[in-house]
Parts: C-alpha cells; structure tokens; sequence
C-alpha cells in the first residue's frame, strides 16, 4: 500500500475530471454503510474540488438529502431472498424496474468530464445500467465504474455458486460495452479480485475504502475505572454476520462464570428483511439478565455510530467464512482504522490483513467455544495487542481514507 501523498505526486490521470455521481441504491436513511460511504466520497470529492452528487431512493429522508447533495432516482428494491426460479423473476424483475428507474436520471450534467460509479450491483442491474449507458454519445459519455462486492465463488466446495452464470454473463455484456465506452469493473478486496479475473477478460481493480482518515483520533481506549473490557459487535445484526456465534459464545462465557472482566456492546435494529433466527439469539441474550450485556435498540446516525466505535477497547467481527473468505468489511476497516484490536473469523480477508495491519485474534467459523477462548485471550493480551493496533494504524489509514479512494478511482476510470 502507498500513502495518498506518494499517489498524488504520480502522473495524475484523475485530473481530466471534474465530478463523480454515486450510485446509492439503498441510500434513504442512516440505517447501515450507505450514508457513511457517500459522505466520506463526499469528503474526498471535496478535497479534490470535484463536483458530486449522489442517486438515491425516492424516499430519502430530508434530514440526509440536507447532508448530501442527493437526486431521488431509485424505488425501493422488494424485501426476502428468493431461491431457485424465484431468484431469476426477481432479477428479471428488477431490471425492468431499474431501467425504468434509471430514465429519470438528469443526464445534462453527466458527459465525458464525470465519472459513473456504481457502488453495487446485481448481474440483472448491470444490464440495465448498460441499457442506460448507450443512450450517451461514446465520446460523450462518462466513465463508468462499478464496484462488485460479494463472492460467486464456493470457496468450502471449490465451485462457482449457480449465480455466478448471470454475473459471467453480464460482464460479457460489460466488455463489449467497454470496446466503445470507459466501462471499468473494482472490488475492495484482492482476494475478490482474483476471482472476478477468472469471470471477466476486463481488467480488475482493487479500491481503497474511505471510512477512515489520517487525522480522526486513534489508540487504545484505556480501561474504564471497573476494568472491564468493552467488546462490540457494530452494525446490524445478521446470521451471516455471525450473530448466532456471537450470542452462543456469551452465554457459554456466561454459564461458565467466566464474564469477570468483560462486557459487551451490540445493536439490535431493524431493516426491510430480517431474518427469525436474529430475533431469538437476541431473545437469548436479553434472557441472560446479565448487566455486561448492552444492546443498543435502535440505529445510530453518523457520529453516534463512530463516538460508539471510539469507546470500543475490541472489535468483534465473527462473520461466516463461507460469506467472507474473500470480502471486504466496512467495520472492520474503520476498527483497524481507529487503532481497535479485533477478533476476526480465521481463512477470511479481515484475517489476512491481520498478517500486515492492526492486531487481534482469530477463532475458527461458527465455533463459539473458540470464540468464547479468543475473547478471554483478548481480555488478557489486551495491553498488547492495543500497543499493536495503535502502532499500525498509521500505514492503514494511509491508504484506507477518503482522498486516496477518490483519488484511485478517478485513476480506474481514466485508464
């Protein structure tokens, strides 16, 4: 990783633009990292004197169009998770919605000087943002970027997962876009990267992410007067976030009289889908009756989202390998970010970047006795490891920040 200061002395190709226009299509509220993400582009956009808006839902709170200079453009998506045939209507579906969607878009802004960038897609709405794309001019039109965040790969079986078909097929679609247009595909993790070139001929591109920055404060938060160490698990609770793992482990710490010394923090709100099993290990853990366990039942807007992270002493991240192996994590830049140990689910990308950046432990997926072991681990090497993560903060946010992921992306769009 290099600084943003050693990029910015390169050649810079980011100079032939002049705005960015983010593609939020779940941006509407502060409910999880859409609101984090743009404001932090914002920012970047800033520092840079780039022009920027962001496309949102037709339904975005007036509190967040005040924040972000934000045009309404996107219908809220339909809510649960179709298998099998299900999932093939639901995507045909929401191309047909999209590319409706999508002409409302007030194009005169947008020419050859804007870069495009599309902070997630599905193979289905990929289609229909190339639909859109050819109603520009190829020399007029802006450069396109699309960020792909999650996996098509089996990594337990060695396989592509059967939606990897759609997604191969929709970069087809991408590269012959890209004979005539600037059309450039990225991913926040190289792991990720490495499988997208086994799907696509278009070369891929790996981003920093911008929900840090070089001068917020980080270091170890000392110990409260009490001394217990405070363990948190941000953001909205999910079983492939490891929820169930996470609630088991307490209640094993718990039943074995070994919570001397430890509390934790999670939060318990509600999105469009939410799975049953979220709401009974929730249950669980209140049943407990346990004063070292706090959750926090609603969402938090920005700054009570970070001033909940700054208090944290770890960060506990015990996402499912399966999902993870090769994706990126928001939280868990920003905890590395703000010099916080970790405690991570080991063979997957956070755990790999823990060979070079901040400190933690690792547990085995879906253990909960090994991660009931690395959190009384943490509580004893704490000292430790928050000397660790303080001392490597510093390179992180280096390249993790909002400067250096507009700067990369301007770079990606003009190649």
């Amino acid at each position: 990783m290099s600084s943003t200061s050693e990029n910015l002395v390169q050649n810079d190709m980011a100079s032939d633009f002049t705005g960015i226009c983010l593609a939020e299509l779940w941006l509407r509220d502060y409910v999880g990292h859409c609101f984090n993400y743009a404001s932090k582009i914002q920012l970047g956009a800033c520092a840079r004197k780039l022009q920027f808006k962001v496309l949102a839902q037709r339904d975005c709170l007036p509190e967040v169009q005040r924040m972000l200079p934000v045009e309404l453009i996107f219908r809220p998506a339909p809510v649960g998770r179709p298998t099998g045939m299900g999932r093939v209507l639901r995507g045909i579906q929401g191309f047909v919605r999209l590319s409706q969607d999508l002409s409302a878009i007030d194009m005169h802004p947008l020419n050859a000087e804007w870069v495009l960038f599309v902070e997630s897609a599905s193979s289905f709405q990929l289609l229909a943002w190339m639909w859109w794309l050819r109603h520009f001019r190829p020399a007029g039109a802006p450069a396109f970027v699309v960020r792909l965040l999650n996996s098509y790969f089996d990594e337990g079986g060695r396989r592509w997962k059967t939606n990897a078909t759609s997604m191969r097929l929709a970069l087809r679609v991408l590269e012959t876009a890209s004979r005539k247009r600037r059309v450039h595909v990225a991913v926040e993790s190289e792991i990720l990267a490495e499988e997208f070139r086994r799907l696509t001929r278009l070369p891929v591109a790996v981003l920093p992410m911008p929900f840090t920055h070089a001068s917020s404060p980080g270091g170890a938060t000392p110990l409260p007067p009490d001394g217990l160490l405070n363990i948190l698990s941000p953001g909205r609770p999910m079983l492939v976030k490891g929820i169930g793992t996470l609630a088991q482990a307490i209640k094993r710490l718990t039943d074995r009289e070994q919570m001397a010394g430890l509390s934790f923090t999670l939060q318990d709100y509600h999105a469009l889908y939410r799975e049953p099993e979220v709401a009974d290990h929730l249950a669980m853990l209140r049943n407990l009756g346990s004063s070292a366990v706090r959750i926090i039942p609603q969402a938090l807007d920005e700054q009570g989202y970070y001033r909940m992270l700054s208090e944290a002493h770890v960060v506990v991240l015990p996402y499912d390998r399966e999902r993870y192996h090769a994706d990126s994590s928001g939280p868990f830049v920003e905890a590395l970010g703000l010099g916080k140990p970790v405690i991570v689910t080991e063979g997957t990308w956070m755990s790999a970047q823990l060979q070079k950046f901040g400190a933690g432990l690792t547990f085995r997926d879906q253990d909960p006795d090994d991660l009931a072991r690395a959190i009384c681990a943490a509580r004893l090497e704490y000292p430790r490891l928050a000397e660790q993560a303080a001392a490597r903060r510093e390179e992180w946010v280096a390249y993790h920040n909002p400067e250096s992921f507009v700067y990369e992306l301007l770079k990606v769009a003009g190649s």
